[in-house]
């Protein structure tokens, strides 16, 4: 959301950092940067937005920007695991749609990653975060 960008952009320039670009992963669909320009790539929580179609080329535009053996690391909305995650995984359901939370829901949201390309995926985390869970993924470039 627009308050937790400014708020990561301004944490950004306080800390100068220099080899950091932010790119709001909705629009535009291609981005604006070379193949193969970075080591990393970070993408947190844009995944359960999107439809089936436009999240694979979204994670395929991630790939193309990965240099060789680049690594990608996701955070975004888990499987639940108890009740309270459960329910709120149901109100996103109910207000993105099925088709969007599925993958959540279930827990194959990293299948993805592998459908674009990528290789050796690895869950590193899912932790609870009050009424949601957070997995964390990291993928490969070949």
């Amino acid at each position: 959301d627009e308050r937790s960008l400014a708020a990561t952009v301004k944490e950004i320039e306080a800390l100068a950092v220099a080899n950091v670009q932010l790119v709001i992963a909705s629009e535009p669909r291609r981005f604006p940067f070379a193949d193969a320009s970075f080591e990393k790539v970070v993408s947190s929580m844009n995944l359960h937005r999107e439809a089936p179609e436009p999240r694979l080329a979204m994670v395929r535009e991630m790939l193309r920007v990965l240099r060789r053996k680049g690594l990608l690391y996701a955070a975004d909305l888990d499987a639940p695991t108890t009740p309270q995650e459960q329910g709120f995984l149901k109100v996103a359901d109910f207000v993105l749609g099925t088709e969007r939370m599925k993958p959540h829901v279930d827990g194959t949201w990293p299948d993805v990653f592998a459908d674009a390309g990528f290789s050796r995926p690895k869950r590193i985390a899912s932790n609870a975060f009050e009424a949601l869970r957070i997995g964390v993924v990291r993928v490969q470039k070949r």
